[in-house]
């Protein structure tokens, strides 16, 4: 019954955030599947997966879209914008392991990638936005082309 309960409430929420003149709402959450994972989840049209190109994050994103689609077998309305390559590299296991994602979720992946920068690191220690930190640094630069490509799919 709490289910059911939770379910309505998330309903109304999505309901409600939908009557605000906001063209896009973020929702960050950590990365495990939790209760407000669900939450967002469920509460989202769209949603972006951000993860290292790296062997265990393949698991992870295997586990995380199959908890997706059984949400959506739920009831969830929601579907994927992209997955998004962060603190990338130029290294082999990157390559194999972004050919594996590619080859099991096409046309998912952004074309835009995070590239790896102990700049990202500076920029929190200083409390500021990358583009406020460097606005030329090539992580904000990678930003800035991740926001065009989002729109672009979302026009």
């Amino acid at each position: 019954m709490a289910g059911i309960a939770r379910k309505k409430r998330i309903r109304a929420l999505k309901d409600k955030i939908a009557n605000f003149e906001y063209d896009y709402c973020i929702i960050d959450c950590p990365p495990r599947l939790s209760p407000l994972f669900e939450i967002a989840v469920t509460a989202s049209d769209r949603f972006i997966v951000p993860m290292k190109a790296e062997a265990m994050d393949i698991l992870g994103l295997n586990e995380l879209f199959e908890e997706i689609h059984l949400l959506t077998l739920d009831g969830a309305e929601t579907s994927p914008l992209g997955i998004l390559y962060t603190m990338t590299s130029k290294s082999n296991l990157a390559g194999v392991v972004k050919s594996l994602v590619e080859g099991h979720y096409p046309d998912i992946p952004f074309d835009t990638h995070i590239r790896r920068s102990v700049a990202f690191a500076e920029s929190q220690l200083m409390h500021l936005t990358m583009t406020g930190y460097n606005r030329n640094h090539t992580g904000a630069i990678d930003y800035r082309k991740l926001v065009k490509e989002i729109q672009g799919r979302m026009a």
